[in-house]
């Protein structure tokens, strides 16, 4: 059955060939040509990264490469502990569809995220109960895929300072998930292993 590493270089080499395709009917939405400030931030509820989650991104390649640092939370009263975590967010957008003037359709965006958890149960290095020298896998790292669909209008506030809004939905998981599906034989239905977040998004 494959192992975390394993399930991780598939997830990279199948981004990286997604990357490294040819861009398609691309109608841009990029908005900033500094090359330091954040082209749009986004506020998430659910998902893998907690109840809630803020981030700020760059739109690369013509739009159609996204990377995201996000913060997320999800507090005790949910999860038994105070969970902080940091993700790195990659994602792929190989088409933008303009429905309208000012609507502009993502009909699939598909990603991979490195994840980070800040607290909660998780672990970098082996706990003191694990036998000398048992070289357990860092619980707090995660890598975790996900594909969804984003809708964005272009509409101009404050002087121009705001340029437009995005709405999204995302199916994710995690490797530990897919491991589990993998390892149980596959009695675990796939559908069960995948959460639903959503998403909005203002641009700059």
């Amino acid at each position: 059955m494959p192992g975390r590493r394993q399930l991780f270089a598939l997830l990279t080499t199948m981004l990286l060939a997604l990357c490294a395709g040819p861009a398609q009917g691309a109608d841009a939405i990029r908005t900033n040509s500094r090359w330091y400030q954040p082209d749009y931030t986004k506020l998430q509820v659910a998902g893998n990264l907690g109840l809630l989650s803020l981030g700020v991104g760059y739109l690369l390649l013509d739009d159609h490469w996204q990377t995201e640092l996000f913060y997320g939370y999800l507090p005790a009263a949910l999860g038994g502990v105070d969970v902080h975590t940091l993700a790195w967010k990659n994602s792929v957008v190989p088409c933008n569809l303009r429905l309208s003037g000012d609507l502009v359709l993502s009909p699939l965006v598909i990603g991979l995220s490195v994840q980070i958890e800040v607290g909660g149960r998780s672990f970098f290095t082996s706990p003191d109960q694990y036998p000398s020298g048992y070289n357990a896998w860092p619980t707090a790292l995660h890598f975790a895929p996900y594909f969804g669909m984003m809708l964005h209008k272009e509409h101009s506030l404050f002087a121009d300072r705001i340029k437009g809004f995005s709405v999204y939905w995302e199916l994710g998981t995690i490797d530990d998930y897919l491991e589990q599906w993998a390892r149980s034989g596959y009695q675990v239905s796939f559908l069960e292993i995948w959460n639903l977040a959503l998403g909005v998004v203002c641009f700059f």
